[in-house]
C-alpha cells in the first residue's frame, strides 16, 4: 500500500494492454480541457460499480493492474455484472507527467494504451533515472511522436491544471492507494477478488462519498 506523499518514484506496469487510463475523444495538444472522460470496463448501466484509483507510481496499483485487474474483467465486467471504472491517483510528478501525455498524445483509446505500454517497458530505468522527465520524453520520442509535441504536452497548462483540481478534489476522500469506491464502500489498500465480492454483495452501510465529485481523475 501507498501512503500519499510527494517523491518522484516510478512504477507501475499493464498486462494485456488492460485498461487502466482515462481517454480523451480527440487529441489535445493545444485543447482547453474542462472535462475528462471516464475509462468504463463493461457496460456502464450493469447493476454495480467498482471504482478504482491508482497511480502511475505506486507498487501495488501496478500489481492491481497487472494480477488483479483481468480476473475482475472476466468475472465481472465480461458478464455484465459490474461495470469497472478506473481512475487516475496524481501522487507525485512522475505520475503527473505520465498522465499529462498518455492524455495528451493519445487521439484515443487504443493509441493511448500503447503509448502507456511503452512508458512502463522502461519502468525501471526510469525510476533510476537521474533525470525522469529527460528520460520520460526521450523513450516516448521513440514511438515516432515529435519532440515538440511532447513538450508542448508536458507544459499543457489547461490540462494540467485540469488534472491537479480533480485531484484536490479526490485527495480529501482518498489517503491510501489503491483504492476503491465499490457500490459507494471504500477500501483503501490492497484489495484480492475475494473481498471486492464480499464488498458487492454484502449489506455493509455505504459510505457517504459523493462520487460526482470523484469522476475526473
Amino acid at each position: 500500500m501507498k501512503k500519499v506523499t510527494y517523491a518522484i518514484l516510478f512504477f507501475l506496469s499493464s498486462s494485456e494492454h488492460v485498461i487502466c487510463w482515462h481517454t480523451e475523444p480527440q487529441n489535445n495538444t493545444s485543447q482547453n480541457v474542462t472535462q475528462l472522460q471516464e475509462i468504463i470496463i463493461g457496460n456502464p448501466k450493469a447493476p454495480n460499480t467498482i471504482i478504482v484509483y491508482i497511480s502511475f507510481t505506486c507498487s501495488h496499483c501496478r500489481d492491481f493492474c497487472k494480477e488483479t485487474l483481468p480476473e475482475l474483467k472476466k468475472k465481472y465486467a465480461n458478464t455484465g455484472k459490474a461495470s469497472i471504472y478506473i481512475r487516475f491517483f496524481l501522487d507525485d510528478l512522475g505520475s503527473l507527467d505520465a498522465t499529462l501525455l498518455v492524455r495528451c498524445l493519445g487521439s484515443h483509446q487504443d493509441e493511448i494504451l500503447n503509448l502507456a505500454a511503452k512508458i512502463f517497458e522502461e519502468q525501471d530505468e526510469w525510476k533510476k533515472s537521474s533525470d525522469p522527465r529527460a528520460f520520460l520524453i526521450k523513450n516516448i520520442e521513440k514511438s515516432n511522436y515529435r519532440i515538440g509535441d511532447i513538450k508542448r504536452c508536458l507544459t499543457n497548462e489547461p490540462l494540467k491544471k485540469n488534472l491537479e483540481d480533480a485531484h484536490t478534489i479526490v485527495a480529501k476522500e482518498i489517503h491510501l492507494i489503491p483504492a476503491f469506491v465499490i457500490n459507494g464502500k471504500v477500501h483503501q489498500g490492497k484489495i484480492d477478488v475475494e473481498k471486492i465480492d464480499q464488498m458487492l454483495f454484502s449489506k455493509r452501510k455505504a459510505i457517504n462519498i459523493k462520487n460526482n465529485t470523484l469522476n475526473r481523475l
